[in-house]
């Protein structure tokens, strides 16, 4: 059923990694409320305040107040009416459940002390009109993204019966930014031999990109995420294995940013259309063991939605895509990057848990470095 009734939201006091992390459920939650929520920038024009709960106070008598606390400081909480307790985990995230049932308590509150506000049939005269009511500007109130459901007669893909680790999509993925170029380096790191520790990438706009394996880091003489902004759909990229005093020549060179492997590989399984994680869509269940890094290079609002799902739901690719409305492809390109950030929880249909990880082999190249990122 569509709603149709309309709810102002003002938030207070969140910094903004909390307020993104708040609306990312929120946003996913749309379907399940009864109203829609659309948040205010003045709060003497919202219907709902939400704070936090060390400032829930200073609100004065602001009624409907929800307040974001975590699960410790929620128990202690002096419950009053009109005032609700919304608890976030350990990595400031509210639960999706939970979410959805505070928001339809604050939006049954408004509605029973709307008719209590309401005059008596016998008191109202017939020729009486409503009082003038302030009118809202709809174009300045920003409005949250809509999630929109995959149409439910026709599944986002397919499985193909000539094996279960392949997907065969029925649509091309228009929802995510691919830099086509990437794909020779994502395949090139992918198949390095066991030997190769140290290696240099010579990026045709005159980007350097140093890897080293032994530690676990990259380096790069600009800042990766400057790729997305970059319309080029070929450059060409010389890549080469160097020693150990090669690594070290090249670092004296010039100053370069240091991050963790890890966030490279993310990097690489988001934008480069190139994925080395198999998966078996049938029987395997992921879910997410925490929130990615707001540091992340590439993390996108579609990512946090995800993200928001994928913390409190356990469900293959194909439930994922169907409950966030986002594509299969988009979504299988998310969970191996969260596998190298060490994020993913993989399950089989009988609730057992397989690893933490990805399915790689446990020896060679490959088998070191993701022990070495989990470190």
């Amino acid at each position: 059923m569509e709603s149709t009734k309309e709810i102002t939201l003002y938030i207070d006091g969140l910094l903004e990694v909390d307020r993104e992390k708040l609306l990312s459920v929120l946003v996913l939650a749309e379907i399940r409320l009864e109203s829609s929520w659309v948040l205010e920038t003045q709060l003497e024009r919202a219907d709902v305040c939400l704070c936090r709960q060390d400032d829930w106070q200073k609100m004065g008598h602001f009624r409907p107040l929800i307040c974001y606390t975590d699960v410790n400081s929620a128990a202690e909480f002096r419950a009053e009416d009109g005032v609700f307790i919304l608890s976030m985990d350990s990595s400031g995230v509210p639960t999706f459940s939970e979410l959805v049932s505070v928001f339809n308590q604050a939006d049954a509150w408004l509605e029973k002390h709307a008719e209590q506000a309401l005059p008596s049939a016998p008191d109202m005269p017939v020729e009486a009109s409503a009082p003038d009511m302030p009118v809202k500007d709809i174009a300045n109130i920003p409005m949250l993204t809509q999630v929109i459901d995959p149409p439910r007669e026709q599944s986002p893909v397919k499985p193909n019966t000539e094996g279960s680790n392949n997907l065969e999509l029925t649509g091309q993925d228009t929802s995510r930014k691919y830099i086509p170029w990437l794909g020779a380096i994502a395949e090139y790191i992918h198949n390095l031999d066991s030997d190769s520790y140290y290696h240099k990438i010579l990026i045709q706009s005159g980007e350097v990109v140093l890897l080293d394996f032994e530690e676990g880091r990259f380096y790069s003489s600009s800042e990766i995420e400057n790729f997305l902004k970059d319309d080029s759909l070929s450059k060409n990229s010389y890549m080469s294995s160097i020693d150990k005093e090669g690594l070290k020549s090249e670092l004296s060179k010039k100053k370069y940013i240091e991050r963790p492997l890890s966030n490279l590989l993310w990097f690489l399984a988001l934008y480069s259309n190139m994925h080395n994680l198999k998966i078996d869509t049938e029987n395997t269940v992921f879910r997410l063991s925490g929130w990615p890094s707001v540091n992340l290079p590439g993390l996108r609002p579609d990512h946090l939605k995800l993200a928001a799902f994928m913390r409190t739901n356990r469900a293959n690719l194909i439930e994922i895509a169907m409950e966030t409305g986002m594509h299969v492809d988009q979504v299988k390109a998310f969970v191996e990057a969260c596998h190298y950030e060490g994020l993913i929880v993989i399950q089989n249909k009988n609730n057992e848990e397989k690893q933490k990880g990805a399915q790689k082999p446990s020896s060679g190249l490959w088998g070191r470095v993701l022990r070495r990122i989990k470190r």
